[in-house]
């Protein structure tokens, strides 16, 4: 396992790739091999809320206590999520992990997530498309763009994708406006 524990090790560690001269490199025949990369960086975790209380110990232990119930990211009107963002420490604080492997591993429940969301702006983007297009058709949303989406919408909440045709008589009330 090879470990670059700076921003320093990692340039430096280019700087010699990009010194060894690439002609010998091109006609070298290498077997390729996996490897599972990572980096790690650390970081502050800052969120924000909104709390009403008498005075600012009141208020922090209500914040506490809501962290403490994991309810603090609820945006409630009593308690509204103003920020949750995250920051770099400042300093040198990247380390990289090489390791080779046979097989990648399956992605984490962290990626698992980033997918669902990212099928759920997708279907909402499509559904807007969708009723604008059946607006300017006079009202009637095509079928069709709506089928479109399914596939996506089962993606976003985590669920295995039927055929469409098993969906079709839940979509009995949209037209098909295309011939």
């Amino acid at each position: 396992m090879s470990v670059i524990t700076t921003r320093a090790d990692a340039h430096a560690l280019s700087d010699a790739c990009a010194e060894s001269s690439a002609e010998p490199y091109l006609n070298r025949q290498a077997a390729k091999r996996r490897f599972f990369v990572s980096y790690e960086i650390d970081y502050v975790h800052r969120v924000s809320v909104g709390v009403i209380a008498e005075h600012p110990e009141q208020a922090r232990q209500l914040a506490e206590q809501a962290f403490n119930d994991a309810t603090i990211w609820d945006d409630t009107p009593n308690m509204p999520l103003l920020s949750d963002e995250f920051h770099e420490v400042e300093g040198e604080s990247l380390m990289w992990e090489c390791v080779e492997v046979e097989h990648w591993p399956a992605a984490d429940h962290s990626i698992q997530q980033l997918k669902q969301d990212h099928a759920a702006i997708q279907v909402c983007r499509g559904l807007v498309t969708a009723y604008t297009a059946g607006e300017a058709r006079g009202g009637d949303i095509d079928r069709r763009d709506l089928e479109a989406l399914l596939p996506l919408a089962f993606s976003a909440i985590g669920k295995p994708i039927p055929p469409i045709e098993s969906l079709k008589p839940s979509l009995t009330n949209v037209t098909d406006t295309n011939p």
